[in-house]
This record gives structure tokens, sequence and C-alpha cells, in this order.
């Protein structure tokens, strides 16, 4: 009888072990041409339970069971540590290392193209054109293969591919970046990169503004971007677009009667406000799990979407106990490979964890972020938003913090504008402080 998934890894872990007793180094060499990673494993405690024993046979030390569940206590229960470590095929049997290695990676090699066919299936089952349902199965279909080839390759295909991309660039044929339409911002980080950006606030500071700015900008430009709408309902971006292009105060809007001019002003702008707002798709289903947002940000992809917007990650819907640190790793994983198969930038919104000396108006820090660790790992930028005191009747302004920026100058603060009328960030010109701070790397 074939045994189950989670049978098949324990029995592997077991085979591991037993060529490591018989042959110290060959076991090492072994995990490292196999190219067997934690997480080819797909429960968390033989994950776990792998990650301990492949850094004590790197290391060429002894299998201790007694250091093994200590080390292990609360993450792997004990009975599993023992039967792993004097399993009968531990004791009897290590030539079966290998063989079983290759059988748990085919087997993650299937699930992978199982994910990639049930893909294939949702994206036949939409109503997107037929170029842009061959592009999609294209890229899909490509991934997949690329996995089922395995990792370890030269990079001679990389650097011709990388001159390709700077040929196209030169022509003006290629994007290098997706301009967000703020001068300001745009110069300091390049625009939103085809990565996974994280941006953090406080509540009410800014998270929104920013978002709708994003928002209003590619769709201005007849790009489609899909904005998953996770603590609001979909009508909240309508609201602050209608408002700005109306010059209608955001509270009055929907609230009390308008006068004759703030409907006369409605009236004019509604055309274009509607042509822009058709560009947006917005998905605010509550409760979304992580599994739920990423196969949103596929499907909004699939529909032709340049860029993803997730507002934002504290209203996902976590379904573990003790470990939501997890989900959220894995969901912001999931996110950044979206980003980075389609190249569509991906920005995450999220909130701060409450300290002493953190207000509205402080300056975060990385470690500020709630689940800090995760988006420390998988984050490309990370920016941090303030408030910044003014005087009455004054332009409002956001300060913007960059705490990481893994292809750019990072640690440097600057400001945005904001609309008075509408909570929504506008556009910002370039200072002569980013100049200096800025001009010299471009240049180099």
């Amino acid at each position: 009888m074939k045994p189950t998934a989670a049978e098949a890894e324990v029995l592997t872990l077991r085979a591991i072990v037993g060529a490591y007793l018989d042959n110290r180094r060959g076991t090492a060499q072994l995990l490292d041409e196999t190219e067997l990673k934690t997480e080819d494993f797909t429960s968390e405690q033989t994950q776990a339970l792998y990650a301990a024993l492949a850094q004590a046979m790197r290391e060429g030390k002894p299998i201790d069971l007694l250091a093994l569940c200590t080390g292990l206590r609360g993450r792997v229960d004990s009975k599993l540590i023992s039967e792993v470590t004097f399993g009968e095929d531990a004791l009897v049997n290590p030539g079966l290392a290998k063989s079983r290695i290759e059988a748990l990676l085919d087997s993650g090699r299937r699930r992978a193209l199982r994910d990639s066919l049930r893909r294939i299936a949702e994206l036949l089952s939409t109503d997107i054109t037929t170029d842009t349902c061959v592009s999609e199965l294209e890229t899909i279909t490509s991934e997949a293969s690329e996995k089922s080839r395995g990792g370890l390759r030269t990079l001679d295909g990389s650097l011709m591919s990388l001159v390709d991309k700077l040929q196209a660039v030169q022509a003006g044929t290629r994007e290098t970046t997706l301009a967000s339409g703020i001068a300001a911002l745009d110069y300091v980080i390049g625009g939103l990169q085809p990565t996974l950006t994280i941006v953090g606030a406080l509540p009410g500071v800014g998270k929104s503004a920013l978002f709708s700015a994003f928002a209003r900008n590619l769709a201005k430009r007849g790009l489609r971007v899909g904005v998953l709408s996770l603590e609001d309902e979909r009508d909240w971006l309508a609201e602050r677009l209608l408002a700005e292009a109306a010059s209608v105060p955001l509270f009055v809007l929907g609230n009390k009667p308008l006068t004759t001019p703030q409907m006369q002003r409605i009236d004019e702008t509604i055309n274009t406000t509607h042509a822009t707002l058709q560009n947006i798709y917005v998905d605010d289903t509550p409760g979304m799990s992580p599994a739920d947002v990423v196969a949103s940000a596929r499907a909004m992809v699939a529909r032709g979407c340049r860029a993803v917007l997730v507002d934002h990650l504290g209203e996902i819907r976590l379904n573990r106990t003790e470990r939501h640190d997890l989900d959220i790793q894995e969901a912001l994983q999931d996110l950044r490979s979206i980003a980075k198969t389609y190249r569509v930038p991906v920005v995450v919104a999220c909130h701060l964890r409450r300290r002493e000396g953190l207000n509205v108006d402080t300056a975060p820090r990385l470690t500020d972020f709630a689940f800090s660790a995760a988006i420390e790992r998988c984050a490309r930028v990370a920016l941090g938003l303030f408030k910044v005191a003014t005087k009455d009747h004054e332009q409002p302004v956001m300060g913007v913090a960059v705490l990481k920026q893994t292809k750019g100058p990072a640690d440097f603060g600057f400001r945005l504008n904001v609309g008075r009328l509408s909570g929504t960030v506008v556009d910002t010109p370039v200072t002569d402080a980013m100049r200096s701070e800025f001009g010299s790397w471009r240049d180099a």
C-alpha cells in the first residue's frame, strides 16, 4: 500500500538518518547534490526536524536524540523525533536514502504541476481576452517547466536575458519599472518595482491616501490595477477619486446636500472619473484567508492588471491559533512570487505595532511593522508613513521613510503632498535634498 504524503516524509527522514549513520560525509554530500530543501517537506514538524538534522549532518555532528528533543521542544513531537532517529529504516536499510529523496522531490514537482493545471482551469473560466489568456498560459507553463528542471543552472542565460532587457529599455519598448505618477516617490524608489512592496503606518496616517493615488494614476493612464479592499467596502475608492476630481470635500460627499457649484463640478467630471474607475478592479470579499488573497491577486493579474494593491495585511483571516506569523509569511511569499513571475508590482499595506515613543508623527522602524520578521524576509521595498505637522490652511503633508530597498539606497526620508479635500496623495515634485542624495547614485 502506497504511503501517504506525511508517511513518505517520515520514511525519507528515517532513510537519511540511516545513511548518515553509515556514511557521514557521503550523506551531507547527498543532501547537497539532490538540493533537498526544508520547503520540500509539507508538514511544519518534518520541516523543523529536517532543518535540525541537516545542520547536524553538514557539521559532522552525531545524531543526539536528547539534543534534538531539547532544541525542538514545542515545535516537533518527541515521539516523531524518536521514530525518525530510531525507526526501522534508519537502523536496517540506510541505502534507501537517495531513492526516497528523489521520490519526495518528484512528489513536490507533481504538486506544483497540479497547482499549474488548477490555475489554467481557473484562467479558462474567466472572460479575459484571448491574447491575455494565451500570454498567461505561456507564463504558467514556463513556470512549471522551470520547476521541473530544478534550480541548478549557470548564469550565462541570465546575462543574455539581462542584455535583451537593457536593449529594450534603451529602445523605449520596455518599462524599467511602473511609474506611480508621484514624481518624488518615483525618484526615490524608482517607481513601483515588479516585486513585493510593504507600506506600514499607524491607523489614520495615510495608507489609503497613498493607495488611492497609485490606483488613480495608473488607471488614468489606461492601465488596469487590482485592489484587494479587505478593510473597507469598495465604495471608498470611488468616493475619494470623485471628491478629488470635482473638488468636493470627502466629508461632505454623500453626507450633506451639495451646493449648486459642487453639483456642477460633479456633472463636469463624472465621465472622466467613470473612465478611470473602469480600469480599477476591486475585491472587497470579507474574511479572506491568505489563500483567498493570493487567488484573488492571481485572478487580477489574469485580467490584465498591471499592479495589485492589498489593503491591508491585518484584515487577512488567519487559521492557525499559535503561528499566525507562518500564515502571513506564506501569503507574502506567494504574493512576491506573483510579482516576480508576472512582473507586476504587489503593494501590501500593514499596521504598526504600538510601542512607547511611537506616535502618528514618529518615523517608524522596520521592526515596528506587524509581523515584522516575515516582512523583513519577504519585502524588497518597505516604506513607513507618518504625519507631518503643518499650520492651519497649509497643504497637508505625509512623511515617508524608506526602510528597505534591495535595489537602491534606504534610510532616507521625504514628504508627499496630500489633497486637503479628498485625502489622497497628489503629485509632489522632486526636491533639492532628493537630488543631492540620489543624483550622484543615479548617474554612477
